[in-house]
């Protein structure tokens, strides 16, 4: 992908975060996506976080 002349290659670096098993017998989960260049840099410190249903219950 191009942008501003410069060629972006990204790739998602996830640390999963396996929480207590829950009480409806499924397994909680947070996982950190950390957004990175090609040199492995992140990219601008950019972070999401992504939560299952059975995590925020």
């Amino acid at each position: 992908m191009t942008q501003s002349g410069a060629c972006w290659r990204w790739a998602a670096r996830a640390v999963v975060c396996w929480a207590a098993f829950s009480s409806a017998g499924a397994w909680a989960a947070s996982v950190q996506v950390e957004v990175v260049d090609e040199a492995g840099r992140p990219v601008n410190g950019v972070v999401a976080f992504l939560e299952s249903a059975a995590a925020s219950a």
